[in-house]
């Protein structure tokens, strides 16, 4: 087990593997929002939304992996604070819930 998570945390396999999947996933949310401004139509919303999940977990990823992660906190704060905003926009934005369409009409 001591292989496994070290006397460093940094330089075990388990800190190697969380790498290894930011590093995935910052890969695959940047194909997914190329790909959203290269189809046809073009959705230039989904190519931000995926651009800021990307950004969300490289920064992740530089304050995990540098000595230092003081300098990355101020835009770790300023894309979760994009996110938010995200959130709340589908929030707003999305149709209103309709209850006569749930209600059972068996009877």
């Amino acid at each position: 087990m001591q292989d496994l998570i070290g006397p460093d945390i940094r330089n075990s396999v388990f800190a190697h593997i969380l790498h290894v999947l930011l590093i995935g996933g910052v890969i695959v949310y940047g194909w997914q929002a190329v790909t959203a401004l290269v189809r046809k139509p073009t959705s230039v919303g989904r190519a931000l939304r995926k651009a800021v999940y990307a950004a969300w977990l490289a920064v992740l990823l530089l304050i995990l992996t540098k000595d230092n992660p003081v300098p990355f906190l101020g835009s770790a704060g300023l894309i979760a604070a994009l996110l938010i905003g995200l959130a709340l926009w589908d929030r707003v934005s999305a149709p209103a819930e309709r209850k006569e369409l749930m209600r059972r009409t068996d009877s």
